[in-house]
């Protein structure tokens, strides 16, 4: 992994949290049982990692703006899969 890459990484890892409390606000606790919160945040932070030239924003709030677009597919492709 490049250095960027390491770095950027890095970054979104302190907003797991924040997509883990994403994830279960948005799933509700009855579909937990097929999409775990936990596994939710690291497939975002994975598909960010991947499409990371994508993000133009510069600070905290517009990231985790960006990281709510990942999320939202993630869980509404899990949801259809159910």
């Amino acid at each position: 992994m490049d250095q960027g890459a390491d770095q950027f990484g890095q970054v979104l890892e302190k907003h797991r949290g924040y997509l883990v409390a994403l994830g279960r606000l948005h799933l509700g606790r009855p579909l937990w049982r097929k999409m775990d919160p936990e596994d939710l945040a690291g497939d975002t932070i994975l598909e960010a990692l991947k499409n990371r030239l994508q993000f133009k924003g510069g600070g905290e709030n517009e990231l985790r703006g960006w990281l709510r677009t990942p999320i939202a597919r993630l869980i509404t492709s899990g949801i259809k899969q159910s």
